[in-house]
């Protein structure tokens, strides 16, 4: 946040002040913070991440081997009273607006998009902090200002959009590149706005399965239609009204993503792409540089089961990892 620091650790320091607060909380709070015109949403519970067997073996140490090898984030967390592995519980991103610019090269995505960071947290602290960093030096990139009784920090960087933070209350935060949607956000805690979203969307949230150790939900932009128009097999995508996903981490990992159909005809065309990338993915298998890294990609093929049901209209593409094959996922990871 000030000009000393570097713009991989301002944008971290961003995201630790938008991703300041939450104790579980059950899908229809959360509901009610999200923009009218939400599109995607992607949830990540941290608190049951934390708590998994796999988390505390394969990732947590590495996070907090590069946590600690950064002075400049461990001591703003210490000057706030903050331990990301106790104090976090969940990070929900909603995504509005999504466009694809397609001018001039490859496709540009860009949207609006607003966090919502649950937690535990000395407010007074976190904003004393910042308010130091600011003093310090960090007066042109960071603007703090009030709404109603409580400050709203506007974050710039060269380039990019900015980012405007609010803590809603001693357990919430929200930020965005959107003032007026941060605005409206806590309005709708404070009951003075409409807390819903379109009807496609709030039909789809109500399918996801928010227990889970991250959690999504797509209403299909109409952005993502047009581009997939003329490219092979974009027809399917026609067929297609939505998708929720989760992720599960125990002793491995399991990943689920569920498409919804407009009809049985789409069923089964979502259903042969699906088969199609399977059948690749196993070719990959054979193709590997290695035969170590060919038996990883034949590990995790062989946990792709796909499932459709005509009456609910909905294809299951369903990936079980078991601990053993992500290890070797990480160590490769590592590696490169």
């Amino acid at each position: 946040m000030c000009p000393t620091l570097s713009a991989w650790t301002r944008r971290s320091m961003c995201l630790l002040l938008a991703a300041v607060l939450l104790a579980p909380a059950p899908a229809r709070a959360q509901e009610k913070l999200l923009p009218e015109n939400t599109e995607m949403v992607f949830s990540f519970n941290l608190k049951t991440m934390v708590e998994s067997p796999l988390f505390a073996k394969q990732i947590q140490p590495k996070i907090k081997e590069r946590l600690d090898a950064n002075t400049q984030i461990m001591g703003v967390m210490k000057a706030m009273g903050f331990d990301p592995f106790k104090d976090l519980t969940s990070i929900t991103v909603a995504v509005s607006g999504f466009q694809v610019d397609l001018a001039g090269g490859p496709p540009r995505p860009d949207a609006e998009t607003l966090i919502i960071v649950r937690g535990n947290f000395d407010v007074a602290k976190i904003e004393a902090s910042v308010n130091s960093l600011v003093a310090a030096g960090g007066q042109e990139r960071v603007i703090t200002s009030k709404l109603g009784s409580r400050n709203l920090y506007e974050v710039k960087e060269v380039g990019e959009k900015s980012m405007y933070a609010c803590f809603v209350d001693g357990t919430t935060m929200v930020a965005g590149t959107a003032k007026d949607e941060v605005e409206k956000a806590i309005a709708r805690h404070e009951g003075r706005g409409p807390a819903t979203q379109k009807k496609e969307f709030t039909t789809l949230l109500a399918k996801a399965d928010t227990r889970q150790a991250m959690w999504g939900v797509i209403s299909l932009p109409e952005s993502i239609r047009t581009l997939m128009q003329g490219a092979p097999q974009g027809e399917v995508f026609e067929k297609v009204e939505g998708m929720t996903m989760f992720v599960s981490i125990k002793e491995g990992v399991i990943f689920e993503l569920n498409t919804f159909a407009t009809d049985a005809a789409g069923v089964e065309q979502i259903k042969q792409m699906m088969e199609q990338v399977k059948q690749m993915a196993g070719i990959l298998s054979l193709q590997a540089q290695d035969p170590e890294s060919g038996k990883m990609i034949s590990d995790i093929v062989s946990g792709i089961t796909i499932g459709d049901s005509e009456r609910d209209k909905v294809v299951s593409l369903r990936i079980e990892i078991k601990g053993s094959v992500f290890e070797q996922i990480m160590k490769r990871m590592n590696q490169n």
